[in-house]
């Protein structure tokens, strides 16, 4: 009797123990969850015009080695987040140093998708 008792025990024990404790992910805010390097997907008007990486430093710089922010060169790029949105600037130089500026509104924000978007005609999408 002692045997099966304790047998059962043994079972319950591994079957609880076995179970799955999938935890769903809560994105950190913005400034948090954008750090990182990120595959990048960009569509203007509703057509996809460039892929690749983008990195987003801490220290409020952007790595874009294939330029698809701007689709040219750029000598500096950074970010910050302002009141929930996403500011950036590039500065490119050439005959004379220039700079452009967005303002991204945050579409989505989860722990592994960003969804950047100008006005729904210009938007960045990231993933993990």
């Amino acid at each position: 009797m002692f045997k099966s008792l304790a047998s059962f025990f043994v079972i319950v024990v591994l079957l609880v123990g076995c179970k799955s404790k999938t935890e769903e992910c809560v994105a950190p805010a913005i400034d948090k969850n954008l750090v990182g390097t990120w595959k990048a997907v960009v569509i203007e008007d509703s057509e996809e015009s460039g892929t690749g990486t983008l990195t987003f430093n801490a220290d409020g710089t952007i790595n874009d080695p294939g330029n698809l922010f701007l689709g040219s060169p750029v000598t500096k790029s950074t970010w910050k987040v302002i009141g929930g949105d996403v500011e950036t600037t590039f500065a490119t130089s050439g005959t004379s140093v220039s700079s452009v500026s967005f303002t991204f509104k945050v579409k989505e924000n989860t722990c592994t998708k960003i969804v950047l978007d100008v006005f729904g005609l210009y938007t960045v999408e990231l993933t993990k």
